[in-house]
């Protein structure tokens, strides 16, 4: 646990658009889609409900069609909020008829799958929370960021690492999560969705940062006397 910081600053993310930080990643995967060209025909994705909404809301300002694969089993309420931000929302009986959907219709011409976490471009775009409160802040201590995929830990990784070297990039997950060994599972896959879509990307942006800079921690991190800002998920 974190045991005293001269000051703690909590970035509420769950203020943003949809109630999360996702929006963050889609607009700038779908942003960089309309200026790398041509324009998508459509963009889909797989979601159990936040990043289902972002992908819908960012696909919605640049007026695409998008078409997000979900469980039956997920919130009604979510895929309600998805459907109201333009999206065409298919539901599938079980995580393998999901999958094979979705592997489906991203093999159709034009069609853009955009991944919850492992793609550069939502790395990126995850990144800009951090990226604001340093910019705002100056130089921190510490960022406390949750792991799940691994898009938000290392989009804050990439924007630390320019805006403010010596920060320590600290990773949290409940505790049970990391005693039954599920940590390295939730950045190895999305857990959300079963584990089954890897983050290679997550994976090597983090490992490049730990290797080089030793500064992306999963453990207990005691801070005395330092500025650390936590960013809240949703």
């Amino acid at each position: 646990m974190l045991k005293k910081a001269e000051k703690l600053l909590l970035k509420a993310e769950c203020f943003q658009v949809t109630g999360s930080f996702k929006p963050r990643g889609a607009f700038n995967a779908v942003l960089s889609l309309m200026e790398r060209g041509p324009r998508p025909h459509g963009v889909i994705a797989v979601s159990s409900g936040n990043h289902a909404q972002a992908v819908a809301w960012a696909a919605q300002r640049f007026g695409l069609p998008a078409r997000i694969y979900m469980p039956t089993q997920v919130s009604a309420i979510k895929a309600a909020a998805t459907r109201e931000y333009g999206a065409d929302v298919v539901l599938c009986p079980d995580r393998a008829a999901v999958d094979a959907a979705v592997a489906e219709a991203a093999a159709e011409p034009g069609v853009v799958w955009i991944h919850p976490f492992n793609h550069p471009d939502v790395i990126a775009g995850q990144g800009t929370a951090a990226w604001e409160a340093i910019a705002e802040l100056g130089a921190i201590d510490a960022v406390c960021v949750p792991c799940g995929g691994g898009g938000l830990l290392a989009g804050t990784s990439l924007a630390a690492r320019q805006l403010s070297p010596a920060c320590q990039v600290i990773g949290g997950e409940p505790l049970a999560v990391v005693e039954r060994g599920a940590l390295e599972r939730s950045l190895g896959g999305a857990h959300a969705l079963g584990g089954r879509f890897r983050g290679e990307q997550t994976l090597e942006h983090l490992a490049h940062q730990h290797a080089v800079f030793g500064q992306t921690q999963i453990h207990s991190i005691p801070l005395f006397n330092k500025t650390c800002v936590a960013l809240m998920g949703a």
